[in-house]
């Protein structure tokens, strides 16, 4: 590296030491309160324990957030709110405070990049952080989305089941929701907290409806929608809840099985192209030889 390089690389590492010191001067102050309290507390304690860098950059988040909420962004804030929501929310931060991390990250991004720029001698490094680090943060919320709907669409079935015996022996719905996420399928993972949170706004007052429809709307998939519009059309028609909670476990299990031969006859059709090539690679090793002498005899 030149000398002319090396002056740019120090300017650069102090004016980012420098932002870096005035941030974390200026986050002291005037920063949105740390949410401790319910569910997203838990979930931000257990973020700032476990991951570093959003334990480092969680106070810079609080005060940049605080001018974010001053912005109107129109439904931006709501996409992102639904997209909190429906991914588990793993961090604990309120929307506002989301878009704040993804400034945040696009800066620190752009600033590992324009320094690995300047070292390598490549401009469009600082551009591709700037851009990888917020699409790195929207693309892992999107795949924990994808998670839990998976998750809780393989576990609903078993769980109707179990909680369908358990009201035909005479528990009402709550108990055998209880009953099953203690001691049946649902045992770990998303699908039981999902529950936990439904039988928890219960014992706070909330409808079984209410509840249910909130359940909803962090897991808006086609089975958990059936479910919740299963139970709250039998109570409202006073349909015995045991015997409509049987047909929807039945129902579902039928999607299942016509989405899984579906998933089959797709994979037979992508892996044409892979046999294709594999079959072709076969007759270029069976027919090579014989190509090759016959090109020397002058065939």
């Amino acid at each position: 590296m030149t000398q002319h390089e090396l002056l740019k690389l120090g300017a650069i590492g102090m004016t980012t030491g420098g932002l870096a010191v005035v941030f974390i001067a200026a986050a002291q102050h005037r920063s949105l309160a740390r949410i401790t309290l319910g569910m997203m507390g838990r979930r931000r304690s257990e973020a700032l324990r476990d991951q570093p860098l959003f334990s480092a950059l969680e106070p810079l988040t609080r005060w940049l957030a605080r001018w974010v909420s001053r912005v109107p962004l129109g439904s931006t804030r709501g996409a992102v709110e639904r997209l909190l929501l429906e991914s588990g929310n793993a961090l604990g931060v309120a929307p506002d405070e989301f878009i704040a991390l993804t400034l945040l990250t696009t800066l620190l991004c752009f600033g590992v990049g324009s320094v690995a720029a300047i070292a390598l001698a490549s401009p469009a490094l600082g551009f591709w952080g700037a851009v990888c680090g917020p699409a790195w943060l929207m693309l892992g919320l999107h795949q924990r989305r994808q998670r839990r709907f998976l998750e809780v669409d393989r576990g609903l079935p078993a769980l109707i089941d179990l909680a369908a015996m358990c009201m035909g022996a005479g528990l009402d719905l709550p108990g055998s929701l209880r009953l099953v996420v203690q001691e049946g399928s649902a045992r770990a993972g998303v699908l039981r907290n999902e529950i936990e949170t439904v039988l928890r706004e219960l014992d706070l007052g909330h409808t079984r409806g209410a509840a249910l429809r909130a359940m909803a709307r962090r897991v808006p998939t086609r089975s958990v929608h059936d479910f919740v519009s299963a139970i709250v059309q039998a109570e409202e028609k006073g349909t015995p809840l045991s015997e409509a909670l049987q047909v929807q476990a039945t129902v579902l299990r039928g999607r299942r099985t016509v989405l899984a031969e579906e998933a089959a006859a797709r994979a037979g059709v992508l892996m044409m192209l892979p046999l294709l090539l594999l079959l072709g690679c076969v007759m270029l090793i069976a027919m090579g030889g014989l190509v090759i002498r016959g090109m020397e005899s002058g065939l």
